[in-house]
């Protein structure tokens, strides 16, 4: 156990002792208290002092220790106060328990300082069985040793010189002896050199009145040569007619053994925090930092003393939603209030900087004095990057233009993106779980097999161009890149084809082939170059895309190669890349001789001998006017498409993807403005009918016109969309809910009147509206569009062709 002084002297930084010195408490074999020393409440009583006193642990923790203790409790009060002065830190008390025995107990008590308040640490020991024996050798001789041959303990009785005159065997069985040779031995025979003069100097102070302790610790020599260690209470008495000295010990040998391995367990968990990975931190009674590990102050961003100080309470934290976090849903407010673990709460912390750090915090309650909450604190911030772009991935997968797919190494189709239904005219939902042969034309079906082949083998297949069968039955040439999918112990799978329409591009090459048989092998222009520069050769291609001759040209230095003219590159300056022996690629801006203006993309690589010396350059260009004018059409078609992306095709209104998208930005503004917001849900009353009646031609146009109907009702900031079917939702920026369900009636009404140019009978078009709005507590708009669609079906079922409210009990 570790001693008194050290208690005392623990500071802050070395907080992380005390979980280890805690589990000491608890389970140490000595009773064990800690009190309150103004009023003497027991605040803290470990197993020992439940078993000895006799009281539940929760009772025995809310008595005053002038319950138990059976002195006035003025003189008790006093003791309390010399222990708090250190003019003494043992007393010997009649202690009551529970049974209403009375025992006696000699206590050891010092101050201890814990977060600038003052306690008292006590321990006790149970001498009752001691003062009986050193009473009866006062009053009875054959009385004593009945007492002394039933204790545990070693008894020994000396004269003044030092002289053993009694033995218990006990005693001889301890120290190796019979009791008849321990008769013949002296003290200063069993004693340590060192511990012999301090037996002799307590007994002559005891004798003088000065404060002793009853109980010491000392080292005692067997009759072997070989020492303990031992708890010794030494006192003076009278033995047949003598003053004598009564000398009673205990082996604590595997006392001192526990305390050590304690002690080395401490070290060790003291270094563990201090090298965890994860943050600790812990908080007292009154929610106090009172200690953080390095790792806490990295996650954070702070120092130890800011953190300490309370700073960290300035800074803003985040639900994992984003939204702000308030105190009462942290994880050490939680555990404090619920008194239980609270695990896994994700939360970001934005530091000075506007950096989030995203973490995972766990917090712990703990039942000691001062000691409330542990937390652990995990940087998972990587984690929800990785998340984000996972999640970003996907998106991208998603709405690329390019085909993505993945199937089975049986070609089963698992996933099919919009680029794949835009190339193959197929939807998801007609694809997935299909065969990818669908696509192969009959004379390629072997193609398949020996793609598939490769990949059960792990051989990836890279820019493969061959025709695919659209779903209108045209033809198609497509470039594909098809590689293995491996699970986590690297097990082929599945496969996933990344590729792209090439029919275009195809068409042009074949009319290139078509315009010039001399460029059929070189469709691109070639020059060679000696190693200063100089042309010494171009080809046909080069004299009919830039109108020189090789006469015109030969030794002269391309424009491309001159230092003073650098291209419009996306790699570095090329002569000097060259040079160095690596090749260069790039495009720029190239001038035929009749100065019309071309891009070019040129590969210009060096020509080594056999020795590896350069001898000349070779530039092969192609002009790519037309891919950088398809670039720029496709980057304007872009923009196109992420409008379209925001559309509903029948309706014209925004789809569902995009109307959540602006609802969640909605429901974040109206939240940190404070602004009301308000949800309407409509549905087509019996649409069905419609559809079954007239067709779903008719039923797209009736859609079609009840949103035209919708939107001429609303305000240009409203939000209108189409979830689906003949579901609708409508946002209202800085709406009441009262205003909001004005607003719906006369909706209701508008539609009630209106009428559908389609419908040749006489079919009224009605609609069924839930309205709700922004109430404190929700969480995001999907609370909001819950409320509205109860609301709306309140509406249907109360007989449609109305208005419902959603109304929080």
């Amino acid at each position: 156990m570790a001693s008194i002084k050290n208690i005392s002297n623990l500071k802050p930084d070395t907080l992380p002792n005390k979980q280890t010195l805690q589990l000491m408490f608890d389970n140490h074999a000595a009773i064990m208290l800690v009190i309150e020393p103004e009023r003497g409440n027991i605040l803290y009583a470990n197993k020992a002092a439940v078993n000895f006193y006799g009281y539940p642990k929760k009772k025995l923790c809310t008595m005053l220790i002038q319950e138990i203790n059976t002195l006035p409790s003025q003189e008790v009060a006093a003791e309390r106060e010399r222990a708090i002065n250190s003019n003494r830190n043992y007393f010997v008390f009649p202690h009551r328990l529970a049974s209403g025995e009375e025992r006696i107990v000699e206590v050891h008590s010092s101050p201890v300082t814990l977060q600038n308040k003052q306690y008292l640490f006590s321990i006790i020991h149970d001498i009752t069985d001691r003062k009986r024996m050193e009473n009866a050798v006062i009053s009875n001789e054959t009385n004593f040793r009945n007492l002394a041959e039933s204790s545990p303990n070693g008894i020994l009785i000396a004269s003044a010189e030092g002289q053993h005159v009694y033995a218990n065997q006990h005693a001889a069985e301890i120290l190796g002896y019979s009791v008849r040779e321990l008769l013949q031995t002296h003290l200063k025979d069993l004693a340590d050199p060192t511990a012999y003069p301090i037996l002799q100097q307590r007994l002559t102070d005891r004798i003088a009145g000065l404060p002793v302790p009853n109980a010491y610790e000392s080292i005692i020599k067997r009759k072997d040569g070989s020492n303990f260690p031992a708890e010794v209470t030494g006192t003076r008495t009278t033995w047949q007619d003598q003053v004598c000295d009564l000398v009673i010990f205990r082996d604590i040998t595997e006392r001192k053994l526990a305390q050590a391995a304690l002690q080395e367990s401490e070290h060790k968990l003291r270094a563990l925090f201090e090298l965890l990975p994860v943050g600790v931190s812990v908080l007292d009674p009154d929610n106090n930092v009172i200690y953080v590990n390095p790792a806490l102050e990295s996650i954070l961003g702070m120092t130890h003393a800011a953190l300490l100080q309370g700073n960290y309470r300035q800074r803003t934290y985040l639900r994992k939603d984003g939204t702000t976090m308030t105190a009462d849903e942290f994880a050490s407010v939680r555990a404090t209030r619920e008194r239980e673990g609270v695990f896994n709460v994700e939360t970001g912390v934005v530091k000075e900087n506007g950096q989030v750090v995203w973490t995972n915090v766990n917090a712990v309650p703990l039942d000691f004095p001062d000691w409330r909450i542990v937390i652990t604190t995990t940087d998972v911030t990587l984690r929800k990057i990785a998340e984000a772009k996972v999640a970003q991935l996907a998106a991208i997968v998603e709405d690329s233009e390019d085909i993505i797919l993945s199937t089975t190494l049986d070609g089963i189709i698992l996933n099919w993106n919009k680029g794949a239904w835009l190339t193959y005219g197929y939807t998801e939902s007609e694809m997935v779980g299909k065969s990818i042969s669908i696509l192969v034309p009959p004379e390629l079906k072997d193609e398949v097999f020996q793609i598939f082949e490769k990949i059960k083998n792990g051989i990836p297949i890279s820019r493969f161009e061959t025709v695919r069968t659209r779903k209108d039955g045209r033809q198609i040439n497509v470039s594909l890149s098809i590689s293995p999918i491996r699970d986590t112990e690297g097990k082929i799978i599945a496969s996933s084809t990344i590729g792209h329409d090439i029919t275009e591009r195809k068409r042009v090459e074949d009319q290139l082939r078509q315009l010039s048989g001399a460029v059929e092998h070189s469709p691109a222009s070639i020059v060679i170059t000696d190693v200063e520069g100089r042309i010494e050769y171009v080809n046909p291609k080069f004299t009919k895309l830039n109108g020189y001759l090789i006469e015109e040209v030969r030794g002269k230095i391309p424009r491309l190669l001159r230092s003073d003219n650098p291209p419009r590159t996306i790699y570095p300056e090329p002569w000097q890349t060259i040079q160095s022996g690596k090749e260069w690629r790039g495009e720029f801006l190239a001038h035929k001789k009749n100065g019309e203006s071309y891009w070019s993309s040129a590969s210009i690589s060096p020509i080594f001998d056999p020795n590896g010396n350069i001898t000349h350059f070779v530039s092969v260009n192609e002009d790519i006017t037309a891919r950088k004018a398809a670039e720029e059409k496709i980057r304007t078609m872009n923009i196109e498409l992420e409008k379209l992306a925001a559309t509903d095709y029948l309706t014209g209104l925004h789809n569902r993807r995009y109307f959540m998208q602006r609802g969640v930005d909605e429901f974040k503004r109206a939240i940190r403005n404070n602004h009301p917001l308000a949800l309407l849900m409509l549905d087509v009353d019996e649409f069905k009918k419609v559809n079954d009646t007239y067709g779903h031609e008719v039923g797209d146009t009736t859609l079609h016109q009840f949103a035209a109907t919708l939107k001429a009702v609303l305000r240009e900031i409203d939000i209108l969309g189409r979830l689906g079917g003949e579901e609708f939702a409508v946002l209202l920026p800085n709406t009441s809910l009262e205003d909001a369900f004005v607003l719906a009636e006369r909706i209701r009404q508008t539609i009630a009147n209106t009428t559908f140019e389609e419908l040749r009978e006489a079919l009224p078009i009605t609609t069924s509206i839930g309205v709700t709005a922004l109430y404190k507590n929700m969480t995001g708009i999907d609370d909001m569009l819950r409320n509205a669609d109860t609301a709306m079906y309140q509406a249907k079922n109360g007989g449609r062709n109305r208005v419902m409210k959603f109304v929080k009990d």
